[in-house]
């Protein structure tokens, strides 16, 4: 009776035990429209609010301080920048790693880089990178050195 006892216990203690979660990973895909529709690059066939007609020859832009919220007040953040290209459909899709594991029902991001994070060496040392920079130089002029979008 004892030996049967002592095998339940442990069976009860082994299976009450919470295995910790391991960290999730979500792949974020952007899209870009203009006046809900997908848009064409080199295209002069989109006319402002004001009748201006004008054509996308260029985009990039980086998504940053993306966060995902749940309704318990779980809150997660995913570090770095990603950089988008609209030219590039590689770079549409990224995929966010480590992230702690939750329920999660909203997400939120910044459109740009947050000022406290806009600095050199905050994003990875490539040549797409350093050409969305303002050099130091400009701050000669009034101006600080940031990236851009």
């Amino acid at each position: 009776m004892k030996k049967f006892l002592g095998i339940l216990v442990l069976v009860l203690v082994l299976t009450s035990c919470k295995k910790d979660p391991k960290p999730g990973q979500v792949t974020i895909q952007m899209n870009h429209n203009v006046a809900g529709s997908a848009f064409e690059m080199n295209q002069e066939n989109y006319t402002s609010p004001v009748g201006h007609d004008y054509e996308i020859t260029k985009l990039w832009y980086y998504v940053s301080e993306i966060t995902f919220l749940g309704d318990d007040g779980a809150k997660t953040t995913s570090a770095g920048g990603h950089l988008i290209k609209a030219e590039e459909i590689s770079t549409y899709n990224f995929a966010l790693e480590n992230l702690d594991p939750g329920k999660y029902n909203k997400v939120q991001f910044q459109f740009g880089i947050t000022k406290e994070n806009n600095v050199d060496d905050y994003l990875d040392n490539t040549i797409d990178n350093q050409s969305m920079f303002w050099p130091a130089q400009m701050e000669a002029a009034g101006e600080k050195g940031a990236y851009h979008y």
